[in-house]
């Protein structure tokens, strides 16, 4: 709690200490040269400017990332929720499973679900990006270990999930169902809302937050670790680019496979009482979290937690390492590199 006044203090409050500093002799801070040197750079901005371009930096970020990737996205998801859906295995791998979806609905289905996506990684991934570095800056204060600065930033950071898991359920439900069953974001927010009420929305919550967190600590520790690993060892400033991509599609391997068995039984949880499951009368499959866990186990066996698990490396690796340096190259733009953040 201490953290997020100090987080949001930190943004509304960070342009009166750099007021009181106008007076005095004001000298340009120092700027390492860019290793994006193809790029203009924008003026550099105010203190409470460059936080809430932090922001703006981390939402389109979030964007490109999840746009790029939706139709992978779409097919883990009904990877990992055909056991709900069909009494045997309706879709077999990759290949197969874009054929399925193209034959049976249409080339524009591969990115059915991706406006609510969007909707929900925008705001979501603005926080999340940006207080990861606030919350960095603030913890620096305390001289902790690096590492674990990383991590406890990253699972701070994570806390976003509380404003955007609405859009994440409606997501699911639009991506395992046809247009028969809801007709898009407005239909599906509306059905779900008469049906389930504020708790239709939330379904799946606990194991999603107790999930995000470790994946949150995990991969942002991991990719600036990697960072910090690689990128001295690379001597052409134009291939730096190409190394962010490789550190951030590593630290989303690690965090993916070590929290995905969570994701899974969250998918799972999404669905329930929804009319995906019961057209007629929704609500009469809802379970708990640990009954949900005893059923993959005892139906599927460990391996029902990771359903899905190739296609979500095929899809997180590279949407996770396009969000990074994505996200990397609009600071160095915008001249919000980690220090100048600090400074603020």
């Amino acid at each position: 709690m201490g953290f997020n006044l100090l987080f949001w203090h930190s943004i509304f409050n960070g342009s009166q200490s750099k007021a009181s500093q106008s007076s005095s002799v004001v000298a340009p801070p120092s700027i390492s040269p860019s290793p994006l040197a193809p790029l203009p750079l924008a003026p550099e901005p105010k203190a409470r400017s460059s936080k809430l371009l932090l922001f703006a930096c981390g939402g389109t970020a979030g964007a490109v990332a999840k746009t790029v990737c939706a139709p992978l996205e779409r097919l883990k998801i009904l990877f990992q929720t055909q056991s709900e859906l069909y009494k045997t295995p309706k879709y077999q791998n990759i290949v197969q499973g874009i054929k399925v979806i193209i034959k049976e609905e249409g080339m524009l289905a591969l990115y059915r679900g991706n406006g609510a996506n969007v909707a929900r990684v925008i705001p979501s991934s603005a926080v999340r990006f940006a207080s990861y570095d606030i919350y960095k800056s603030l913890l620096n204060k305390y001289g902790w270990n690096p590492e674990l600065k990383n991590m406890l930033a990253g699972g701070l950071a994570g806390t976003s999930i509380v404003f955007s898991y609405p859009m994440d359920v409606i997501k699911t439900r639009l991506n395992v169902s046809s247009k028969a069953v809801y007709t898009g974001i407005t239909d599906c927010a509306v059905r779900t809302w008469k049906a389930e009420g504020v708790r239709g929305f939330y379904r799946g919550f606990i194991p999603s937050f107790i999930g995000v967190l470790p994946y949150n600590s995990l991969s942002f520790a991991c990719y600036d670790k990697t960072k910090t690993l690689v990128l001295p060892l690379v001597s052409n400033p134009q291939l730096l680019v190409l190394a962010k991509l490789g550190c951030g599609a590593l630290a989303a391997l690690f965090a993916q496979v070590a929290t995905f068995p969570i994701d899974t039984v969250r998918r799972r949880l999404q669905l329930q009482g929804s009319f995906v499951l019961s057209p007629l009368v929704p609500g009469q499959r809802s379970t708990s979290t640990l009954r949900c866990i005893t059923k993959i186990y005892q139906k599927e066996g460990v391996l029902g937690f990771y359903s899905g698990l190739q296609t979500s490396i095929f899809k997180s690796v590279p949407a996770s390492s396009i969000q990074f340096a994505c996200y990397d190259v609009f600071k160095r733009v915008l001249h919000l590199e980690e220090n100048h953040v600090e400074e603020h």
